[in-house]
């Protein structure tokens, strides 16, 4: 079964659960910073509503985002999490950036990175590599 197979095979949970610490693996793509120890860790600031940052190293963090439960840029018919870099202490290059993510377990989601940068509109939004990320 390929990645996106398992992806569309994946689901989001009625209430979503992200709080805490999450390892990162990449799968596939230009990945070189999902090395290192690569965590997402999140928190819960309402509700549904999360944000957290990506962390290398156990101390480094880049990468900030907010979360939501919302339609795919690739496909608006399909439910995902997405995980929006699009935020002020997130470097301007990767704002272009959501990762979108999918249940395939109780504990281990699929994800795919979706790049659209506001400069590059008129190419519209790319899967540019997957990764799963697994709760620690």
């Amino acid at each position: 079964m390929s990645y996106y197979e398992k992806f569309v095979a994946g689901w989001v949970p009625e209430n979503v659960d992200l709080e805490g610490d999450w390892a990162v693996h990449g799968l596939y793509g230009p990945l070189p910073l999902r090395l290192f120890g690569h965590k997402k860790c999140f928190k819960k600031v309402h509700d549904d509503e999360y944000q957290g940052a990506n962390q290398f190293l156990g101390k480094f963090s880049f990468g900030h985002f907010d979360v939501s439960v919302g339609k795919s840029q690739l496909e608006p018919e399909m439910e995902v999490i997405n995980i929006n870099y699009d935020v002020k202490a997130t470097p301007a290059i990767i704002r272009g950036l959501t990762d979108e993510v999918r249940f395939v377990s109780d504990n281990k989601m699929l994800g795919r990175g979706v790049y659209a940068p506001a400069a590059l509109g008129r190419i519209g939004p790319k899967n540019i590599f997957w990764f799963t990320v697994t709760k620690l």
